[in-house]
C-alpha cells in the first residue's frame, strides 16, 4: 500500500519528485559540502567505499578475492559454454568477442576445451603470446594485479582521508523526505502530511521532538501513543495536550 501511495504522489507531482540538489540523494539528510561527491555528503561516500572498497585492505584480502574472482568467472564461462539456454549461447557469444580482442588474442572456446586456465589480465595473455613458457597456471601475475589493486585503493582512501578533514557537510535538523505534501508512518504506513515545500516532517511527527531514542524517523499519533511511557516527563505532559486538541489529526 505504501509503495503504491508513493508512485501515485510521483506521477501526480512528477517535478516534485527530486530532492534539492543541495541534499545528498543517498540520506537525504545533509547538505552536500562537494568535498568528495558533488551528490552525496562525505558520510555517504565514506560509507559507500569502505563497502566497496571491503575485499582491498590489507594485501592477503585483496589477493585471496581476485583468487576467488577469478575462480567462479572460469566456473561460469564453462558453464555458459555448455550453452543449455539461448540467454547463455548470447552471453558466451559476447565474452568470447572479449577475449578475441588484440589486448587478449585468445580463442575461448579452445582454451576451455582443453581446460586450461585463463590468464589474469590482458598484460599476462601478452606475456604468455610473447613466451609459451608463461603458464597462467603457476606464473605471479594473480599476485602481481592483487598487489596493484591494494597498493591503488589504499592510496586512494588516503586522499579520501585528507579531503575528509576538509568536510562542511551540514546535517538537517529536522527529517527530512522526498514530498512536498506527505510522507508515511514507517510502522503502520499512514500517511503523514509534511511541513509544506520544506519537505520536512512536523515535530509533532517526529520521535526526536518528544525525547524518543528509537529507530524509527517518522511516526503518527497512534503509533507515537505506544511509545508514551518511554517519554520524559514535561515531553508526556505536551504529548497528552497535542492528543487531547487534536494535533495529530
Amino acid at each position: 500500500m505504501k509503495e503504491a501511495k508513493k508512485k501515485n504522489h510521483l506521477e501526480k507531482y512528477p517535478f516534485r519528485s527530486f530532492l534539492p540538489a543541495a541534499y545528498c540523494q543517498d540520506c537525504r539528510q545533509v547538505k552536500v559540502c562537494k568535498r568528495l561527491d558533488s551528490r552525496k555528503c562525505c558520510g555517504c561516500v565514506i560509507e559507500n567505499k569502505t563497502e566497496q572498497w571491503k575485499d582491498y585492505q590489507t594485501y592477503r584480502q585483496s589477493l585471496d578475492f581476485e583468487t576467488q574472482s577469478k575462480k567462479e568467472h572460469e566456473e561460469e564461462l564453462r558453464e555458459l559454454a555448455k550453452g543449455e539456454t539461448a540467454e547463455d549461447w548470447f552471453r558466451f557469444g559476447e565474452w568470447r568477442k572479449f577475449y578475441q580482442q588484440k589486448g587478449w588474442g585468445l580463442n575461448l572456446g579452445q582454451w576451455l576445451r582443453i581446460d586450461r586456465v585463463l590468464p589474469v589480465d590482458s598484460q599476462c595473455a601478452k606475456l604468455w603470446h610473447q613466451d609459451k613458457e608463461h603458464l597462467p597456471e603457476n606464473c605471479g601475475c594473480l599476485a602481481r594485479k592483487a598487489k596493484k589493486n591494494f597498493l591503488f585503493f589504499s592510496q586512494r582512501w588516503r586522499e579520501i582521508k585528507k579531503e575528509l578533514k576538509k568536510c562542511r557537510c551540514v546535517r538537517s535538523e529536522k527529517f527530512r523526505v522526498e514530498s512536498d505534501n506527505w510522507t508515511w508512518c514507517e510502522i503502520c504506513e499512514k500517511e503523514i502530511e509534511v511541513a509544506s515545500k520544506k519537505r520536512v516532517i512536523k515535530n509533532r511527527n517526529d520521535p526526536r521532538f518528544w525525547g524518543l531514542e528509537i529507530g524509527e524517523k517518522v511516526l503518527c499519533g497512534d503509533c507515537l501513543v505506544r511509545f508514551r511511557v518511554k517519554m520524559p516527563k514535561s515531553k508526556k505532559k505536551e504529548f497528552n495536550r497535542y492528543v487531547k486538541v487534536g494535533r495529530f489529526g
